[in-house]
């Protein structure tokens, strides 16, 4: 494994040993630079020596330990030792430190892109999420205010209908919110039940556009936040629509779970690509070494 820093980040990276010599780039700030070629170190010398005319047998030099291997990290290296049965086992074991190493950047670059999702949906899921939220109070307080004048028309009507001083020119009540109702015409159970009904109606579309707006920040559930998006448009005064261009970026639609088949075809057409960009430029540094 060879292990170097970003000259640009400082960063450092592993890189696998067969990439020594070839042009490596950093996945944290996209900095490419050339990696250092693998040194061979130089055979070990045995140690001679010549004879001095003694008869007596020459002492022999002490036994050097002989030099370790170099560790193996390419599986293809580990395989030539192995056995069918051992291979096996190989193949079952855990990824090698180059596959871990390959697969901590992809893991990276996954956690950038969907970074990237979060911030270009998340001030249309906040200006939602506080419109909505200011929306659903105006509501229910409008309903208490209807809710109200009833109440207080009805307690009018009966004392009126009592009139316990008899008199005639008694003022007959009318309701303050609806006052285009003649005194004492005013159907005040009717004007309740539609204020009942349209509370609960507008609650509901807006406890729709909040669900959808806190799903669109997590990138969760992409048909509520499609719905929720929708309904902001015409109950938010055109503010849904901030959410739905959002989410219908194909960057952020990929990161929703519903497209996770559609994400993981154009990761591996990305890798693939970049992979092929990696092998020209290493052919490209070859060619103007040899010319050099």
């Amino acid at each position: 494994m060879i292990r170097v820093k970003c000259p640009k980040c400082t960063k450092t990276l592993g890189f696998d040993e067969r990439r020594s010599g070839a042009v490596g780039t950093c996945p944290q700030c996209g900095q490419k630079f050339k990696l250092p070629r693998r040194s061979v170190p130089p055979a070990p010398v045995s140690p001679g020596g010549k004879g001095t005319g003694d008869r007596r047998p020459a002492k022999a030099p002490p036994q050097k330990a002989p030099p370790q291997p170099a560790a193996r990290h390419r599986r293809e290296d580990l395989e030539d030792d192995l056995t069918p049965y051992q291979i096996q086992a190989l193949e079952d074991n855990k990824p090698l430190e180059d596959e871990r190493v390959d697969q901590m950047v992809i893991d990276a670059w996954r956690q950038r892109e969907r970074e990237k999702a979060w911030a270009a949906v998340g001030p249309a899921a906040k200006v939602m999420k506080i419109f909505g939220g200011i929306m659903a109070v105006l509501v229910i307080v409008a309903f208490f205010l209807v809710l109200g004048d009833c109440i207080l028309y009805w307690f009018k009507m009966e004392q009126a209908a009592a009139n316990p001083d008899n008199r005639e020119d008694y003022p007959i009540p009318r309701m303050f919110i609806f006052s285009n109702y003649p005194p004492g015409e005013a159907p005040a159970g009717m004007i309740l039940g539609i204020a009942t009904g349209a509370t609960i109606f507008l609650l509901v579309m807006y406890g729709l556009i909040i669900a959808g707006a806190e799903k669109m920040k997590k990138l969760d559930s992409y048909g509520l936040a499609m719905t929720g998006s929708i309904i902001g448009i015409p109950f938010l005064f055109g503010m849904g629509a901030l959410g739905l261009i959002s989410i219908l970026d194909k960057k952020v639609k990929r990161q929703f779970p519903s497209f996770k088949e559609e994400r993981e075809k154009w990761e591996k057409e990305y890798w693939e690509g970049r992979k092929e960009d990696e092998e020209d430029e290493e052919e490209e540094y070859d060619e103007d070494e040899e010319e050099e």
